[in-house]
């Protein structure tokens, strides 16, 4: 598995999370903080498929004007870290 495959397949996995607990808060609101969490995961998981890092994304987003985005990047970050020390990258 290449180093974006194994990218794109933890985006994916993630999402399936935070669609999972979206259903059982049976969350309806449009700015609701899982709705804004998987906007985020949305949009790193774009970026990750159009090429870029996701090391560098995630480093890029722990410091950046959107509050959102910070908070994703920061909870992804160390879980992205153990993929990638489970996989021996």
């Amino acid at each position: 598995m290449t180093d974006t495959e194994r990218a794109r397949a933890f985006c994916q996995a993630m999402m399936i999370e935070l669609e999972d607990q979206w259903t059982r808060a049976r969350g309806h609101q449009e700015r609701h903080p899982l709705r804004e969490k998987m906007r985020q995961l949305a949009w790193i998981t774009e970026q990750v498929a159009a090429g870029e890092d996701l090391d560098e994304i995630l480093e890029r987003g722990r410091v950046c004007d959107d509050a959102v985005r910070c908070l994703v990047c920061d909870e992804l970050k160390p879980r992205w870290e153990q993929v990638k020390a489970r996989a021996g990258v």
